[in-house]
């Protein structure tokens, strides 16, 4: 993790600008909010530079964006970059997981320094253990293992990433992503989302 240079945050914006829709939560059946394509600049906004565009999809009404085989299953993560987060944070909580299979659990971080914008590529996965700062600490997949679970379903799926900054730090050992969400709920200034699609393309 380091801190991003103003021309880099730009290019992030720019991307977000793009993306459009929401996609359905499989447990309640209503849409949750996917990433603002009105979002203006000074907006906090979450994005996945590797990640591209899902045109010819056909799921690209429900998510802009498709993320790569290379970070699928069990590797590594890509990198995710947030922006112009609310004044007063002191730390982030990042939850990745699939609306469309019951809110499966792939990643949750706790306790992210403020002094932080962006995770890195391949800090977290199987057998990668985590190169986390401070006192973040990582929960428990669906999967059973710490860390980074990439999306590996038998068909396509759209998969939801959020960042709530914190006015607060959250507790220590929490060990579900119902409770990192719910705390995360109740400190936050503010919330990013956005979201991926990974399975086959239509034909």
């Amino acid at each position: 993790m380091h801190p991003r240079p103003p021309e880099y945050i730009l290019l992030m914006l720019l991307l977000l600008l793009a993306c459009t829709g929401g996609t359905p939560d499989a447990d309640s059946g209503t849409p949750y909010v996917g990433p603002d394509d009105t979002a203006e600049p000074g907006t906090f906004a979450i994005a996945l530079p590797a990640a591209t565009s899902s045109a010819g999809h056909a799921l690209e009404d429900r998510c802009a964006w498709q993320l790569d085989v290379a970070y699928e299953c069990r590797n590594g993560n890509p990198e995710v970059v947030w922006t112009d987060p609310p004044a007063g944070t002191v730390a982030y909580a990042l939850i990745f997981d699939d609306p469309d299979a019951g809110d499966y659990e792939h990643w949750a971080i706790v306790n992210i320094p403020a002094s932080y914008d962006n995770i890195d590529a391949s800090t977290s996965g199987d057998g990668l253990g985590d190169d986390l700062p401070g006192g973040a600490y990582e929960l428990e997949n669906g999967f059973g293992f710490p860390g980074y679970l990439g999306s590996c379903p038998p068909e396509a799926h759209v998969y939801r990433w959020r960042v709530w900054a914190l006015g607060e730090e959250l507790e220590a050992g929490l060990e579900r992503f119902a409770q990192v969400e719910r705390q995360a709920e109740e400190r936050a200034l503010g919330m990013a989302e956005t979201c991926h699609i990974y399975g086959p393309k239509s034909e």
